[in-house]
């Protein structure tokens, strides 16, 4: 009896699946990186814990008693709250408190074992926030991801965000590298981080352009907390849990409420391409917009001294007088 070509196909391509999830489970019994403790590297590393519901997160939190408090929400992949350092180099901190922290999963703040979704950094935030004893909205500033995030976050708490200032943000539509892709399939992407993950990772920065300074960051500072164990799960848990490469309806959530956006995009940004500044404005009529000339998506660190003023004046715009 002759098989249907169409019916001859599907089985060929189960075949094949079958044979790829077969080869792959072996990789994963057979590649196991030597973890790093994540008490030994909270212990080894510079800042402040806090003891939340989910974990431990690692923060730090400059007070300034009667001016707005700028809450700094750093990138996914290789990015920890180090990442800001040129902003607040760049930023009159005199006239700002400054609360900047590692996104669970990343840096030295703990891996829970849960999904990393909205809600996980929704009340990693919420938790800061009452740890700094924040009573008025706070002004949130997210990066690549981290724009995400904070979009997210005020969705969700409209009435304790001051502003919303984004940084070439996450959830318009990312390009993601097809390594990168590959990751929100199960097993297939288990397998591949633990085969080539970490050079999949830094191999993503060195592609980027006009990012001399951000690339060397990347692999002198936080390639460091790559092998602490969970970093994978969390990592591959992130990309499949937040809506990075969609249109994230948490936009249009944020443009129904009262809390003004900045967003800064970069020009030959190849991860989030400036052309999602128009697809911002289709869902945020009234956010503002800035294009900087010659900057990639390596923006929020080799352009921080262009992105600062900008902050400073959105900032100072919503703040109350003393």
């Amino acid at each position: 009896m002759r098989v249907p070509p169409a019916r001859f196909a599907l089985r060929l391509a189960a075949a094949l699946i079958a044979l790829a999830a077969l080869v792959l489970g072996a990789a994963l019994a057979l590649v196991e990186p030597e973890p790093t403790a994540l008490a030994a590297a909270q212990a080894a590393a510079e800042g402040e814990y806090a003891e939340l519901p989910d974990g431990r997160a690692r923060y730090r939190y400059a007070a300034a008693p009667g001016r707005p408090l700028v809450v700094l929400v750093h990138g996914g992949a290789l990015n920890s709250l180090s990442i800001w350092d040129p902003l607040l180099a760049a930023l009159d901190t005199s006239r700002v408190g400054v609360l900047r922290f590692d996104s669970y999963g990343q840096g030295y703040s703990a891996r829970p074992d849960v999904r990393h979704d909205a809600t996980l950094y929704v009340r990693e935030i919420d938790g800061l926030l009452e740890l700094a004893g924040a009573a008025a909205p706070v002004h949130l500033v997210g990066y690549s991801m981290g724009g995400l995030i904070a979009t997210e976050y005020a969705a969700h708490r409209p009435e304790r965000v001051a502003s919303l200032t984004l940084i070439a943000p996450a959830g318009l539509g990312t390009q993601l590298r097809w390594p990168v892709r590959v990751g929100t399939w199960p097993v297939v992407g288990e397998a591949i981080y633990r085969l080539r993950g970490h050079e999949i990772l830094v191999e993503g920065y060195e592609l980027m352009t006009q990012a001399e300074r951000y690339v060397a960051h990347v692999k002198s500072v936080e390639t460091r907390w790559l092998p602490i164990e969970g970093t994978g799960r969390s990592l591959l848990s992130q990309l499949r849990s937040l809506p990075i490469a969609t249109r994230a309806g948490a936009y249009a959530f944020v443009a129904a409420s009262d809390v003004p956006v900045l967003a800064v995009f970069g020009e030959h940004d190849q991860t989030v391409p400036a052309s999602s500044a128009a697809a911002l404005r289709d869902v945020v009529p009234a956010a503002r917009i800035e294009v900087l000339d010659g900057a990639s998506h390596a923006l929020v660190y080799d352009d921080a001294a262009r992105i600062a003023p900008l902050l400073a004046t959105f900032v100072a715009e919503r703040a109350p007088p003393l």
